[in-house]
């Protein structure tokens, strides 16, 4: 599952970034882990012209000769608001018996505020399969980028958070989650990946 329900004003990358990148890893390392299985790659977003794109992608890299030719791969978009975690209790609500995957870049670590996030992360700890993992993306503080980063963020108007590591530990500290591994090589922003 992917999260990209950003502000309205904000960019918006396309949902198909993490899980394409994520099948394409795992076909390369063990083909076995997803030729036997349906994959299902859910698109949680309020924009519908990403999602479109997505499914175009999903739907020629499925064709003879490309890397999803053969696999069981179903996508679907889910209009969705972050501040309405009820959906998303629904959701996981039919697929305990699922692994699951979720990403969020350039999305709800990036635009959401501390509510947001800590509404979503409590909602994923409390709903989701033991064994799941959370993907993101966080931008540096301020004082870690460019300056012209948050200068471009401030004259965009695009709500863009400086939340980075630290900010994001502090929230940590709010919910079951932890940090479990943090590459900050990325002179904008950090990825990491939480577990429970």
């Amino acid at each position: 599952m992917q999260n990209h329900a950003e502000s309205p004003d904000s960019p918006t990358p396309s949902p198909i970034t993490e899980s394409n990148c994520t099948l394409n890893l795992i076909l390369k390392q063990d083909p076995t882990l997803v030729k036997s299985r349906k994959v299902e790659i859910i698109v949680l977003d309020v924009d519908t012209i990403s999602p479109h794109f997505a499914l175009a992608c999903i739907e020629a890299l499925k064709a003879l000769g490309h890397h999803f030719h053969g696999l069981d791969l179903a996508f679907q978009h889910i209009p969705h608001d972050w501040r309405a975690t009820n959906a998303l209790i629904s959701l996981l609500s039919n697929r305990k018996d699922c692994i699951v995957m979720c990403a969020s870049e350039g999305g709800l670590f990036e635009y959401g505020t501390d509510q947001d996030i800590l509404g979503n992360l409590n909602v994923l700890y409390d709903h989701a399969p033991d064994g799941m993992r959370i993907a993101g993306t966080v931008v540096h503080e301020p004082s870690k980028v460019h300056a012209t980063v948050p200068a471009m963020a401030k004259a965009t108007n695009a709500g863009l958070r400086f939340l980075g590591v630290r900010g994001l530990t502090a929230l940590l500290e709010k919910t079951g989650w932890r940090l479990e591994r943090v590459l900050e090589k990325n002179p904008v922003y950090a990825v990491f990946t939480l577990h429970r």
